[in-house]
C-alpha cells in the first residue's frame, strides 16, 4: 500500500504540471490517497516534505473546489498522525492561506482549515499573532461562531454532521490560540458573545460533560476577562446577562449536579476541574452581587443540611464537600476548596460556620489560612439552636440514632485514608492534640473493624 501512495503521489505531481485532468478526477486520486493516509504504516511517504508540498499546493493553490478539499483532509490526517508533518506545514508557510480560507463561508472549509491551525499550534512555532493580524483569524473565528448561533434557529434545524464537526473544531482551535498565545486573547474578546449564546441555548447531551459542552467551556475559562476588564459591557454583557445575570452560573451548576459523581476516581480531575474553576472565575469577577448569593446558595449547604452531619447526603453541596478533602484527585480537590472559601467572603471563620471544622480544616491548611478556635461554634446564619463547629450538624441533633450506611470494600478503604488525612492536618493545626483514630485502629490490630 506504501507503493500505491507513492504512485498516487507521482500523478499528483505530474498533474500539477500538465493540467490534464478535471477537478472530479484530481479529487478521485486525492480520495484514494487519503483512505490509504489513514494507515500509519502505509502513508509514511506521505509525510515527506516534497509531498506534503504537493498536498498544499492542491489545497491553497488551486481554485475553492473539491479536490483543493480532498488534499486538506489528506493534510489533517498526516498531521494528525505524524508530528513532522505539522512542522512541515509551518516550514512551508501554509498556516496563513489556511487561516484565508477559514473566511469562506462554508462548514467543510471551517473544519479542514480549523484542523489544520489546530495542528499546527502544536509546533511552537506558529506564529499566531501574524495570523491574528494579516490574515483576520480571530474575525473569522468570531464569524463562523455567529454562524454557529444561526443554525439553532435554522427552520428545520440543521442537521448536517459536518456543521457541528466544524463547530467543535473552532472551540478546539480557540483553545489552543489562547493557551499558545495568551498575548492574542484580546483579540478574541468579540468571540465571547456568540460563545456564550452557543452554551447557553445548547441542549445538553447525556451525559453533559462532552463535546460540545465540554469545548465551550474550556472555551470560555481561556477567554475569561479579568475582573478590571468587565467594566467595558462588551465583555461583561455575555458573561453576565443584563436580563439574567445568573444565567451562565446556573447552567454550570446545572451541568456540574449530575456529572460530579458521588466517589471520584482520578479521572475526575480532567472531566470536572475546567467547570469548576469557570465557576470560581465567574465568582469572583462577578460585578451583580446576586450571581454570588445565588452560587452560595446552591453550593453551600443549606441550612435544613444541620439535621445529619455535613456531606453525609447525596446533595451536590455535600459531595462537593467530599470531593474537597478527596485524597484520589488533585487539581480537582484544589479548586473544589478554593471555591468553597471564596464563596465563603475568604473568611476562615464563615467557611468554618458553613461547612464544619471537619472539612474546613483540610481546606485551610492547603490554603495556608489559620483558623482561631476562639471564633469557632454557636449559632450560623439560618440555623435555629447551637451548631456543632466540627461536624455543622445541629446539636439538638446529635441524639438521633446514626443510620447503618452500606459500604463497599472500596468506600471503607477510602473513607479511612480520608479520615486519617483529616485527622493529621487537625493535630498539624496544634489547637488539639488527638491520637489519629486510623492510627490507633491500627495499632490495636481493629483495622478492618
Amino acid at each position: 500500500m506504501a507503493e500505491q501512495a507513492i504512485t498516487l503521489l507521482g500523478k499528483l505531481r505530474s498533474e500539477l504540471q500538465d493540467q490534464k485532468l478535471s477537478d472530479s478526477d484530481r479529487a478521485k486520486l486525492l480520495e484514494q490517497l487519503k483512505v490509504i493516509g489513514r494507515n500509519p504504516s502505509q502513508a509514511v511517504p506521505i509525510f515527506e516534505k516534497q509531498n506534503v508540498q504537493i498536498l498544499c499546493k492542491y489545497a491553497f493553490e488551486t481554485s475553492i473546489c473539491s479536490a483543493s478539499r480532498e488534499a486538506m483532509r489528506c493534510l489533517a490526517n498526516a498531521m494528525l498522525l505524524d508530528e513532522g508533518t505539522r512542522q512541515t506545514f509551518v516550514d512551508l508557510e501554509y498556516p496563513g492561506p489556511a487561516a484565508e480560507r477559514l473566511k469562506n463561508d462554508d462548514r467543510d472549509d471551517e473544519f479542514l482549515a480549523s484542523r489544520l491551525i489546530f495542528f499546527s499550534t502544536y509546533t511552537g512555532k506558529l506564529d499566531i499573532p501574524t495570523l491574528i493580524n494579516k490574515h483576520d483569524l480571530a474575525d473569522s473565528i468570531t464569524k463562523n461562531l455567529g454562524r454557529a448561533v444561526s443554525q439553532l434557529d435554522s427552520k428545520p434545524p440543521d442537521t448536517n454532521p459536518i456543521a457541528r464537526m466544524a463547530h467543535q473544531e473552532t472551540l478546539k482551535l480557540i483553545y489552543n490560540l489562547v493557551y499558545y498565545s495568551p498575548d492574542s486573547t484580546t483579540s478574541l474578546y468579540p468571540a465571547l458573545t456568540p460563545l456564550a449564546t452557543l452554551f447557553l441555548r445548547t441542549p445538553l447531551p447525556t451525559p453533559a460533560l462532552q463535546p460540545p459542552i465540554t469545548l465551550m467551556i474550556n472555551a470560555l475559562l481561556n477567554l475569561n476577562p479579568q475582573t478590571s476588564q468587565l467594566e467595558d459591557a462588551t465583555l461583561r454583557d455575555p458573561l453576565y446577562p443584563p436580563s439574567d445575570p445568573t444565567a451562565l452560573t446556573t447552567k454550570l451548576v446545572s451541568i456540574l449536579s449530575p456529572s460530579l459523581p458521588p466517589v471520584l476516581t482520578p479521572q475526575s480531575d480532567a472531566i470536572l476541574s475546567p467547570l469548576l474553576s469557570l465557576l470560581r472565575t465567574l465568582h469572583s469577577s462577578a460585578p451583580d452581587p446576586a450571581v454570588r448569593a445565588s452560587l452560595k446558595s446552591q453550593l453551600l449547604p443549606p441550612p435544613s443540611a444541620r439535621d445529619k452531619v455535613l456531606g453525609t447526603d447525596s446533595s451536590l453541596p455535600s459531595r462537593l464537600l467530599r470531593a474537597a478533602v478527596d485524597p484520589s484527585t488533585s487539581t480537582l480537590r484544589d479548586v473544589v476548596a478554593a471555591l468553597l472559601f471564596e464563596l465563603s467572603s475568604s473568611s476562615a471563620t464563615e467557611l468554618v460556620a458553613n461547612i464544619g471544622y471537619g472539612y474546613a480544616v483540610g481546606i485551610l491548611a492547603r490554603l495556608g489560612v489559620e483558623a482561631d478556635p476562639a471564633t469557632l461554634g454557636g449559632a450560623v446564619d439560618g440555623v435555629e439552636g447551637e451548631v456543632n463547629p466540627i461536624t455543622g450538624q445541629r446539636r439538638d441533633m446529635e441524639t438521633e440514632p446514626v443510620e447503618e450506611v452500606e459500604m463497599t470494600e472500596e468506600e471503607k478503604e477510602r473513607e479511612a485514608e480520608r479520615l486519617f488525612v483529616l485527622f493529621e492536618r487537625l493535630k498539624a493545626t496544634g489547637v488539639v492534640d488527638v491520637k489519629n483514630p486510623v492510627e490507633l485502629a491500627r495499632e490495636q490490630g481493629k483495622f478492618q473493624d
